[in-house]
C-alpha cells in the first residue's frame, strides 16, 4: 500500500496525507466538513425526490380525470357540423380517441332538496375516454356499491361528495331542471307576462358515483347522456366542444400548435393550459427548496474554508520545507484543492447513498414515526404520507453533485492560494506542525 501511494503523483499524495485521520482538531473539523456536506447532499437529493414524485404523481393524476385536449369556439358557441368534425380529429395520427359533450349549469331536485350542479353531457364510444370514465366509479365496499358510468338510457353519475352530502344511492331518481327556466320566470315576472317557453325537466335514474379528488363541493359534477344534456341547454342537435384523448398526453402542445393551424376557428385548451397555475407553483416551490436547501451546501462550504485555513496554518512549518526544496506554487495548490476536492466526493457519496436508503425504506420511517409519536400512518386522512411518492432523476443528481463538488473546491480554493503564497524562509521559522 505503501509502495502504490509513493507513486501517486505529489499532490495527491499530500492531499491523501492531510486527510488520514489523526487524534488531532485538524481531524475532527475535517470529518465535521465532510458531514456538513454528506448532510446537504442526504436532505437536498430527498427533498426534490420526493417534490419530484409529487409532481409527476399530479400530472398522472390529472392526465387520468381530465381530456387532453379541448376545442372548443369562442364563448363556446354552439358547434352544428359536428358529426363531420369528429371524423376529421380522429383521422390524425396523434389523436387516439375523441368524444363531443355539451356542458351547462342546471338544478338538481331530489325530495325537494336541490342543489345547483354542472352537467356534462357525454356521448362516449368505446375507447380510451370511455376506459378513462369508467375508472372513475370506486370499486364496491361491504355495505355500498357505487354502480357502473352507464349513460346508455335516461341516467346520470353523480360525484361521491354530492352523493354523500344529499344521501343520493344508486338507484335512486333525480329530476334537473334546466336554469333557462328560472330566467324565463324572472323576465316573464319583470315584464308582467306569462313565461312564454318552458324546458321540461329531465327525470334521470342514478346508474353510478364516481370518485374525483379534483371533485368542488359548491360546483359538483354530474354526467349525463349527451340527448338529455342538449335539450336542457337549448342546444338541439348541436354540441359545446369535443376532447380528445391523444397518444402522447406531454406532446400536446405540439399536438395543439398542430390542429390550431388546421382548424383556426376553434380555441383549443391542453391539460397543461387547464393546470398552469399549479404546475407553475410546484415549479417555482422546487426552485425555491433548491435554493434554500443549498445553504446546507454553503455552510459546508465554509466548513471547508475553516478546515483548510486551520491545516494551512498547522502545516506552514512543513509547506515552506516543501516550497524549499523545490515544490512549485501550483503543486500547493492542487494539493489543497484535492484535498477539498476529496471530502466533497466522500460527502457527497455518503448523502447520495443516505438519500436512496431514506428513498427505498421511507414508507418504514414513516411507520416508525408514527409509532414513535402516536400517530396511525394507515389513517386516510394521512394516505398521502404513506403512499409518499419519490423519484430521483439524473438531470437532479448531477445538479446536486456538481453543486456540491464545486461547492468543496471553491472553499479550498482560497485557504490553497494562501499556503500557495507563504515565503518558504518565514514558514521554515515558524516551528508550529499537526
Amino acid at each position: 500500500m505503501k509502495a502504490l501511494a509513493t507513486k501517486l503523483p505529489f499532490s495527491l499524495f499530500l492531499s491523501l496525507r492531510y486527510l488520514r485521520p489523526k487524534r488531532t482538531f485538524v481531524s475532527v473539523i475535517t470529518l465535521i466538513s465532510v458531514l456538513g456536506v454528506t448532510l446537504g447532499v442526504w436532505i437536498l437529493t430527498t427533498v426534490i425526490a420526493i417534490m419530484t414524485g409529487f409532481n409527476i404523481q399530479m400530472r398522472e393524476r390529472i392526465l387520468g380525470t381530465q381530456a387532453h385536449l379541448t376545442a372548443q369556439l369562442p364563448k363556446s358557441a354552439p358547434i352544428q357540423a359536428w358529426p363531420d368534425l369528429l371524423k376529421e380529429l380522429s383521422a390524425f395520427p396523434e389523436v387516439k380517441d375523441v368524444a363531443p359533450f355539451v356542458e351547462g349549469q342546471a338544478v338538481i331536485d331530489f325530495h325537494n332538496i336541490v342543489w345547483v350542479v354542472r352537467v356534462m353531457g357525454v356521448a362516449p364510444r368505446p375507447g380510451a375516454i370511455q376506459d378513462k370514465l369508467h375508472a372513475l366509479i370506486p370499486p364496491p365496499e361491504a355495505v355500498r356499491s357505487f354502480g357502473a358510468f352507464d349513460l346508455s338510457d335516461d341516467n346520470v353519475i353523480l360525484g361521491r361528495l354530492l352523493a354523500d352530502g344529499i344521501g343520493i344511492p344508486v338507484g335512486e331518481t333525480i329530476i334537473l331542471h334546466s336554469v333557462a327556466n328560472g330566467r324565463e320566470i324572472l323576465d316573464a315576472n319583470n315584464e308582467g307576462r306569462e313565461p312564454e317557453q318552458m324546458i321540461l325537466p329531465a327525470e334521470l335514474s342514478v346508474t353510478g358515483i364516481y370518485q374525483n379528488d379534483d371533485e368542488e363541493p359548491d360546483s359538483p359534477l354530474v354526467y349525463v347522456p349527451l340527448e338529455v344534456a342538449q335539450p336542457l341547454f337549448e342546444n338541439p342537435g348541436t354540441i359545446n366542444g369535443i376532447d380528445l384523448e391523444l397518444t402522447q398526453p406531454y406532446q400536446v402542445q405540439k399536438v395543439k400548435a398542430a390542429l390550431a393551424a388546421r382548424f383556426p376557428e376553434y380555441e383549443w385548451t391542453s391539460w397543461i393550459d387547464r393546470n398552469a397555475a399549479e404546475f407553475n407553483a410546484v415549479a417555482q416551490e422546487r426552485t425555491n427548496m433548491y435554493f434554500l436547501l443549498f445553504m446546507i451546501m454553503v455552510v459546508a462550504a465554509f466548513c471547508i474554508t475553516n478546515t483548510m485555513i486551520t491545516v494551512t496554518t498547522q502545516k506552514r512549518h512543513e509547506i515552506g520545507l516543501m516550497r524549499a526544496v523545490g515544490a512549485n506554487k501550483n503543486q500547493v495548490v492542487a494539493a489543497f484543492l484535492c484535498q477539498g476536492f476529496y471530502v466533497g466526493l466522500i460527502g457527497t457519496g455518503a448523502g447520495l447513498l443516505l438519500a436512496f436508503g431514506t428513498l427505498v425504506f421511507r414508507r418504514f420511517i414513516i411507520r416508525g414515526l408514527g409509532w414513535a409519536f402516536g400517530m396511525d400512518p394507515y389513517d386516510p386522512s394521512l394516505a398521502f404520507l404513506w403512499n409518499l411518492p419519490a423519484k430521483i432523476t439524473a438531470l437532479d443528481l448531477s445538479v446536486i453533485s456538481t453543486g456540491a463538488f464545486l461547492a468543496s473546491a471553491v472553499a479550498a480554493l482560497w485557504p490553497a492560494t494562501i499556503a500557495a503564497n507563504l515565503d518558504p524562509a518565514a514558514a521554515l521559522r515558524n516551528q508550529t506542525t499537526a
